[in-house]
């Protein structure tokens, strides 16, 4: 058994080692990507600067704004561009960026998206005369680095279905597929019971959330709980209440249990167990609370005795409480 337990876990590990690296090995090369599409944009522009100084270069003896601004406009028809600026000595000579909306606008030092930054010299015989900067936008790779992104992830997921199908292989043929269905089983089971434990528990509380929202326009419950202290005859208010809500309820539960209806058998035994306390009928709610734990879908013995019993008592609360009023 420790045997076979050793080698479960063994295969869990190198399971979990294998995805691990998957794992890492994606993230690897998602980063290599961004750093190459990257490096790809930077290459780009120091190309598009070059090309552009050369062009202002020949005609360099003559450099001014007449000459830079059709140049700059011709190659701002790239739409993979952001901006364009050329400098001379006396400062900046031309520039347009694109606005928002992609239209060309002259430069005013802003840059309201992320860029990559290329510089080329302009020269005259082997003087330098000026520079032009070139901007392209980050967000130019995106697409390219999504796709890739997409790519990876399909990768990883086929991977993970290429080992856990390996895992469950190995695990079927050594004879563990039985025992991880009775923990499975098991899992479901305790899940389960606290859902309906939880539900138990909540129930009050839910019930009384919506109470309170629906009666804080119009009432003052804490004026009401503290007059409820005060004035201990205001029991007898709550007791015939309850007396007129629950007398028919014991004909109802015979009923309901004769003609195997559970649902609504369990949900007035939920009501039960929030009204009995309200009158100190402790013991009813007791009952109650064994009604829901006993039925489970199915007729069985302690199932009709939780259920006779809980009749019996309710008829005695009754007729206790009508006995008291007449002797009010």
């Amino acid at each position: 058994m420790v045997q076979f337990a050793s080698h479960r876990m063994g295969a869990l590990m190198l399971w979990c080692i294998a995805i691990v690296m998957t794992f890492a090995l994606s993230s690897w090369r998602m980063h290599d990507v961004h750093v190459r599409a990257e490096k790809a944009l930077a290459a780009r522009a120091e190309q598009v600067a070059k090309q552009l100084s050369n062009l202002l270069s020949i005609v360099g003896w003559n450099l001014d704004i007449t000459v830079a601004r059709p140049i700059v406009f011709t190659t701002m028809r790239d739409p993979q561009l952001y901006a364009v600026k050329v400098l001379s000595h006396e400062g900046v000579l031309e520039g347009q960026r694109r606005n928002a909306k992609g239209g060309l606008e002259p430069w005013d030092g802003q840059l309201i998206e992320k860029t990559v930054q290329a510089i080329s010299t302009i020269s005259l015989n082997e003087e330098k005369i000026g520079t032009v900067e070139v901007y392209l936008r980050v967000s130019e790779t995106a697409e390219y680095v999504h796709e890739a992104f997409i790519q990876e992830i399909i990768c990883f997921f086929l991977n993970f279905s290429f080992f856990s199908f390996c895992l469950l292989l190995y695990l079927f043929k050594c004879g563990y597929f039985p025992i991880i269905k009775k923990n499975i089983v098991n899992l479901f089971k305790k899940i389960s019971n606290k859902r309906s434990k939880n539900e138990k528990k909540h129930f009050k509380r839910d019930g009384l959330e919506k109470f309170l929202h629906k009666v804080h326009a119009v009432c003052d419950l804490e004026q009401g709980a503290k007059y409820y202290q005060l004035q201990p005859e205001a029991m007898y208010v709550t007791a015939e209440l309850f007396k007129q809500t629950f007398a028919n309820v014991p004909m109802i539960l015979a009923r309901l249990h004769t003609e195997k209806n559970f649902n609504d058998l369990l949900y007035i035994a939920r009501l039960i167990e929030v009204a009995a306390p309200c009158i100190g009928a402790y013991t009813l709610q007791e009952e109650a609370i064994k009604i829901q734990e006993t039925h489970n879908g199915r007729d069985s013995f302690e199932s009709n005795l939780s259920v006779e019993s809980c009749i019996n008592i309710l008829e005695q609360v009754l007729n206790e409480l009508a006995y008291n009023k007449k002797n009010a």
